[in-house]
């Protein structure tokens, strides 16, 4: 998988749970404790986050960093 993918797929699935949570991508971001704007170039796509920094994500979420790098149903349907 190239780099430009993997942040697609990053960003794709970021954008999912953050619309299922109800909250804006500022909201999750300051729940976080990220930079709006850092948080904001995950959810475009421009970088995908350090693994420490998907984990923290992934158990705000309460699901696996897994469900934020790789391909599934989430991405193929957005």
């Amino acid at each position: 998988m190239t780099d430009e993918e993997q942040k697609r797929i990053f960003s794709k699935n970021i954008n999912f749970y953050i619309s299922q949570s109800g909250k804006q991508q500022k909201e999750v971001a300051n729940d976080l404790g990220f930079n709006p704007t850092t948080f904001n170039t995950w959810c475009v796509g421009k970088i995908v986050p350090s693994a420490g920094k998907v984990q923290k994500i992934a158990d705000y979420f309460n699901i696996g960093k897994s469900d934020l790098l790789d391909i599934c149903l989430v991405a193929k349907e957005l």
